[in-house]
């Protein structure tokens, strides 16, 4: 059904498939008529009203025109509408919001050509040269997954545009990215563990012992990075695992899926913590009133794994954890529990198994001690015991862990 007028600003549409009005708006300046959009109205008086409104907002916008960076400037912000919409529709972290904010300010707003040209006039040449202006000078000519996060925010931003009705169509629809290679790392096997693990490697002791609980634990770095002494339970044995920071920050919120945890404390890492034992609130790698700098700690991993010949990253731990254990035979529910899964599908994507056998490692051993220690321990008064025989937020706690 369609209420059509030569001369209209704008026509009322209606499919059988929908109960909601739609409107094809005419662009104010060049008369040309635009792809239909929903009034979210179910009567058409309404539908109407607010169609008339919303092009006299358009023909406003039409007589004032912005430039991209006016509009681009406050996106994925604190204040930034899009973000209170996503918030309240379907969720946002606000570790997402800040990593996209960071886009935003150190690639989408740095770059002046496109930035300065008018939004009403932008074509998809123009999102053409500034992806390739991107990938020269900021990615060493290569794409990466970082310049194709990048694309994906302008995108995000135009689309936002179209719907505010500041341009017709996005120019970025459908634009490639950009294919980059992408280099899956095997896990270490454990002799390599033991010799990357050495503590002449790594020039900062700090540093040594966080590296040290993200292999023993496969806790994520920012979940290290947040441990404080309190989490650090001695008398149970175990760490919980109840926050996170993110990597520039430390801004606390819940670990990877909004999930809480706990994991075995094995006897290595007690050696190593404990005579260094501080306050319950305080961080256990604190660093200059804060958190560790995650920063410096990637940094020294990269220096300790090139001086040994051994090519991994940090989270690539968390992968050869998984592999090792379940080379010694700890069963998949266990390592979940501990890891923080919950969908075995994941847990086959950090799985590699090798077949190097014979080496036995020091560090692995710990863990898996400590593993069967706790699937061996009685449920505590209070507490809960998942499937895996770790212990979940249990309400009576004895001395240690900063008692």
């Amino acid at each position: 059904m369609t209420t059509e007028n030569p001369n209209a600003d704008f026509y009322l549409t209606k499919r059988k498939d929908t109960p909601y009005w739609s409107v094809r708006f005419r662009d104010p300046v060049t008369r040309d008529i635009l792809t239909a959009i929903s009034s979210r109205c179910t009567n058409k008086i309404r539908a109407k009203a607010w169609a008339e409104a919303e092009y006299a907002r358009r023909a406003d916008v039409a007589l004032h025109p912005m430039t991209v960076r006016e509009y681009a400037t406050n996106f994925y912000s604190e204040t930034c509408e899009y973000v209170a919409k996503q918030r309240s529709d379907k969720g946002i972290s606000e570790k997402t919001r800040i990593s996209k904010r960071r886009y935003v300010v150190e690639y989408v707003l740095a770059d002046k050509e496109l930035m300065d040209a008018r939004l009403a006039e932008i074509t998809r040449q123009d999102v053409e040269r500034f992806r390739a202006r991107l990938i020269a000078s900021r990615f060493d000519g290569t794409p990466s997954r970082t310049s194709q996060a990048v694309i994906e925010v302008l995108k995000t931003i135009l689309g936002q545009a179209v719907e505010h009705g500041l341009i017709a169509q996005n120019p970025i629809f459908r634009l490639p990215t950009g294919r980059y290679e992408y280099t899956e790392r095997d896990a270490l096997t454990e002799e390599e563990l033991d010799t990357l693990m050495k503590r002449a490697n790594f020039g900062s002791g700090r540093q040594y012992i966080a590296t040290m609980i993200a292999a023993a634990t496969g806790m994520r770095a920012g979940e290290v990075r947040a441990l404080k002494w309190k989490d650090i339970d001695k008398n149970l044995r175990i760490i919980r695992i109840d926050r996170a920071l993110d990597q520039d920050s430390i801004t606390e919120h819940l670990p990877k899926w909004g999930k809480k945890r706990a994991c075995p404390y094995p006897a290595i890492l007690e050696n190593l913590l404990e005579p260094l034992r501080g306050k319950p609130d305080v961080f256990v790698f604190e660093w200059e009133g804060g958190a560790l700098n995650y920063q410096r700690w990637k940094t020294t991993f990269a220096r300790a794994c090139r001086k040994v010949g051994i090519d991994t990253t940090l989270h690539g731990l968390r992968h050869t954890l998984n592999t090792l254990l379940l080379q010694r035979g700890i069963s998949d529910a266990v390592i979940r529990a501990a890891l923080g899964w919950s969908d075995p599908k994941i847990q086959e994507r950090y799985s590699h198994i090798n077949f190097g056998g014979g080496y036995r490692s020091l560090l692995i051993d710990s863990v898996v001690e400590a593993i069967k220690g706790r699937s061996g321990t009685a449920k505590p008064e209070g507490g809960k015991t998942d499937q895996a025989g770790l212990v979940h937020e249990p309400t009576t706690r004895g001395k240690g862990a900063g008692d």
